[in-house]
């Protein structure tokens, strides 16, 4: 309950700080702005907008765990294992939409972004799979498959939200959809 209360505060402050920024934003683009400092505006906006997602979706998760305790819903070790793989890849992935939000804007490049994304989309492709393949057995709970799928799929959806960051830092939305869609041909 302790933590369930300090995502909500947390949740609630990453809502204010994108309003306060947005606003911000809203009366500098006012101005006269050179076409790179407009970019780099709207660049900004989609930044904490996507942020600003991120935690909602985390906040969401932590209400699933909530459920989770409330129905005393047990996963399998199989389940927290392939959970626990999904968020190191989705924490992997953080720290590189970090490091892109703490260098240069000039020097970021995609690749490792991508590479990171294409990881969890994968990964959540094959629990998915898997999952389906678990319900055949009419022993399953469907109640437990429920929450285990909503959880790896929101944590598929932190990471497009974090390859979005990157794609507004570096300003190659258009290129990383082509790439995006190679790879999965």
């Amino acid at each position: 309950k302790k933590l369930l209360k300090k995502m909500r505060k947390y949740e609630e402050n990453t809502d204010h700080l994108e309003e306060e920024i947005t606003k911000y934003l809203s009366r500098v683009s006012d101005g006269s702005l050179s076409s790179a400092t407009s970019a780099r505006v709207v660049s900004l906006l989609s930044i904490i907008n996507d942020m600003e997602r991120i935690g909602d979706v985390f906040f969401q998760m932590s209400k699933d765990f909530e459920t989770k305790q409330k129905e005393k819903i047990g996963f399998t070790k199989k389940h927290r294992n392939n959970l626990n793989k999904m968020f190191d890849l989705v924490d992997t992935s953080i720290s590189t939409m970090m490091e892109n939000l703490n260098n240069n804007y000039k020097h970021v490049t995609l690749e490792k972004a991508l590479a990171h994304e294409h990881a969890i989309d994968a990964y959540r492709n094959k629990l998915r799979k898997d999952l389906m393949e678990d319900m055949q057995s009419k022993d399953y709970d469907v109640q437990i498959g429920a929450l285990y799928k909503d959880l790896f799929q929101s944590m598929e959806k932190v990471g497009d939200h974090v390859i979005n960051v990157t794609e507004a830092i570096t300003g190659e939305t258009e290129r990383s959809i082509k790439r995006m869609e190679e790879v999965s041909e």
